[in-house]
């Protein structure tokens, strides 16, 4: 989806985070070609391993713009399915968000259509 906008993509799929330099060197052989960092991580936002990678100097001084997370939100972890399909990083949000990085118009037409959160056909509850 990404090539209609000119856009290319690095995808670096870490083989270990323990020990982490290993790790950033395979982030930072990336990032010093394509002066871009979005790290995706299904992990909290906060003390993870995406703000782990972000802070470190050795990446950022490659990079032309700012780096990019995209993790869950901050919350507790809806407890319906339904619900839950949108609280992980998905396909549309990371297109969104490299689109975003480089400077290029995201089209709303890809946007998903989100389901509202239906109950299990097997509920059949009080109301």
């Amino acid at each position: 989806m990404l090539e209609m906008f000119g856009i290319g993509c690095e995808v670096v799929d870490l083989p270990t985070l323990r020990p982490l330099d290993p790790a950033i060197e395979f982030i930072e052989a990336s990032v010093s070609g394509t002066h871009h960092l979005l790290v995706v991580d299904d992990g909290s936002p906060l003390c993870g391993i995406a703000s782990e990678i972000v802070s470190r100097t050795e990446i950022t001084q490659w990079l032309e713009v700012p780096p990019m997370r995209i993790t869950p939100p901050d919350v507790p972890l809806p407890a319906s399915p339904t619900m839950g399909e949108s609280y992980y990083p998905n396909p549309y949000g990371i297109a969104q968000s490299i689109c975003e990085l480089c400077g290029v118009g995201f089209p709303l037409k890809y946007a998903p259509v989100l389901p509202l959160d239906k109950p299990s056909p097997d509920f059949v509850g009080p109301f």
